[in-house]
């Protein structure tokens, strides 16, 4: 597992529909629409920021935590509109004794429901296989959260369980999480599946 290589310089993922990068101190107008809205906080950890003094603070917690080597935060954009943040990708839980890592996602309320979520997870999901030789890679999302858990099945993911009272998650306390994940071997199969239907 190529840990070091996720850090080495800022991440830029880019499909033809989908752009992500580290997050930057000039988009704190973009994030404050994102994290000042009740709603995107559902079926996720984290609280509503209700200024932009707690945005920018934030994003210097993101910095921090990446200068620290123990999260990655990436800004999804639109490829025509690569300076716009509509979402938040995130890699952490990274542990190479076990060659894994774990990722989480976030989309503005203004774009839920145009596959762009799916589009997040497999550049994301691709870009651990490929680039950082990752083997397996997990993600954890509440029970009621009906369209995360199609999004991560999407993706080749399995949901192997409940993981009952399993996760502390700020501004929700103990909650039930369904766990998913994908090997590397999971992936290469479904890769070539995926190939093989277009």
């Amino acid at each position: 597992m190529r840990i070091k290589k996720l850090f080495r310089e800022p991440i830029t993922l880019q499909s033809e529909e989908v752009v992500l990068r580290q997050v930057q101190a000039s988009d704190m107008e973009d994030l404050f629409s994102m994290y000042s809205n009740e709603n995107m906080f559902t079926y996720r950890p984290g609280m509503v920021r209700k200024t932009l003094a707690m945005v920018e603070k934030l994003i210097d917690t993101m910095s921090q935590e990446y200068e620290r080597k123990e999260r990655i935060y990436l800004a999804v954009c639109l490829s025509d509109n690569p300076d716009k943040v509509i979402g938040i990708g995130e890699i952490y839980d990274i542990d190479s004794r076990i060659e894994r890592a774990t990722i989480g996602y976030s989309i503005d309320e203004k774009y839920w429901g145009k596959g762009i979520a799916t589009k997040v997870v497999g550049m994301m999901i691709d870009f651990l296989f490929r680039e950082i030789e990752t083997n397996r890679i997990e993600a954890h999302v509440m029970p009621e959260n009906k369209p995360s858990d199609k999004v991560l099945l999407k993706n080749g993911m399995t949901r192997e369980g409940l993981i009952r009272q399993g996760a502390f998650w700020n501004g929700k306390g103990i909650v039930d999480v369904y766990q998913y994940a994908i090997l590397m071997e999971d992936w290469a199969s479904f890769h070539n599946k995926s190939l093989e239907e277009k």
